[in-house]
């Protein structure tokens, strides 16, 4: 198990393409979560800053996947008696309604029945639309 990298220094760093290129000199920052397992992927998804920089969200999280990010791992949030993972597809869709950071992580393969509750939920048509074109799963 990788030991946690403090939170309090990855937002910064996630903003700036340049910056999180220099980090990930050390290939381990693209695997390591926080205290509660939320990783570099997850903060970029997770993020407003795609509303007042634009691209380098998309840049931000491309440079994490072709770094090695996994498109499905996620923090594990326990609700009730379940657990629910928390996926940067998922934190993207129900958080920020960043449909192009959306479509990145699902052309890379993220299973977007993860997203599925939080789109019908919000009646989020265009969420609904992406999903439904990489196939998701609405009966479950």
């Amino acid at each position: 198990m990788r030991a946690p990298v403090s939170a309090s220094t990855w937002p910064r760093s996630f903003k700036d393409r340049e910056l999180l290129q220099s980090l990930l000199s050390d290939r381990e920052l693209v695997y390591a979560g926080d205290s509660r397992g939320r990783r570099p992927l997850d903060y970029v998804a997770w993020s407003g800053f795609w509303q007042t920089r634009g691209g380098d969200a998309l840049s931000c999280a491309s440079l994490l996947l072709e770094t090695g990010a996994s498109v499905d791992d996620g923090e594990e949030i326990l609700e009730g008696d379940e657990i629910f993972t928390a996926t940067p597809l998922w934190r993207t869709l129900s958080w920020q309604r960043n449909y192009p950071l959306a479509e990145l992580l699902l052309e890379r393969g993220a299973n977007p029945d993860n997203a599925v509750f939080s789109v019908t939920y919000q009646g989020a048509a265009e969420g609904c639309e992406l999903l439904d074109r990489y196939g998701a799963n609405w009966e479950h």
